[in-house]
């Protein structure tokens, strides 16, 4: 994971509160997926790992939409769908540059 990443990580679960943005979890998600393409003999571990990052996402979610109506929750929803939607690129870019370090390579 990115350093700024697993260090809000770490803090949440040593704090037992967690709060992961959209952000954070589209960078995850999008990091897992190249990791999972990248590495297929680690692909059971990565999962394993996705795990409780998944768990404090939805908690994230809930913390901060639990008291408000479907329609806010509806709404915070399809913002982390944009959230995907712009790291996008990003996660094309790993990908790119993954193809760009083989060929240099031979």
């Amino acid at each position: 994971l990115p350093g700024i990443v697993l260090t809000r990580m770490t803090a949440m679960v040593h704090a037992d509160h967690y709060d992961m943005s959209a952000e954070e979890w589209a960078t995850v998600v999008y990091l897992m997926l190249f990791r999972f393409c990248e590495y297929g003999s680690e692909r059971e571990q990565l999962i394993e790992a996705l795990k409780p990052l998944y768990f404090a996402r939805s908690l994230s979610f809930d913390y901060k939409t639990w008291r408000y109506s479907i329609r806010y929750a509806e709404e915070e929803i399809r913002q982390q769908m944009r959230t995907f939607h712009w790291l996008r690129p990003w996660l094309y870019g790993l990908f790119c540059q993954r193809t760009r370090s083989r060929a240099a390579r031979g």
